[in-house]
């Protein structure tokens, strides 16, 4: 490789890593496994989003009696 390579990569090796390490820091467990807590974090917003989508959709049942569950449903899809 040329000298302005090795030192590009010096350079990102040297300085750009770490902080990309710093700023995409995971927890890890005993075991060395990185922790996920996707589901503890985002259950609330799951939980509130799908009973909005049903609500809205046994609101439209309503109104709308000949409609079929999936038209109801594809009615109401964000």
């Amino acid at each position: 490789m040329s000298k302005n390579v090795t030192q590009e990569i010096d350079f990102f090796e040297n300085k750009i890593s770490p902080l990309i390490r710093t700023n995409y820091f995971r927890n890890t467990d005993v075991t060395g496994q990185f922790v996920d807590d996707f589901l503890r974090i985002d259950i609330f917003f799951i939980v509130f989003f799908a009973g909005d989508f049903l609500l809205r959709s046994l609101v439209i049942f309503r109104r709308n009696p000949q409609l079929s569950w999936v038209d109801r449903m594809l009615r109401r899809w964000y």
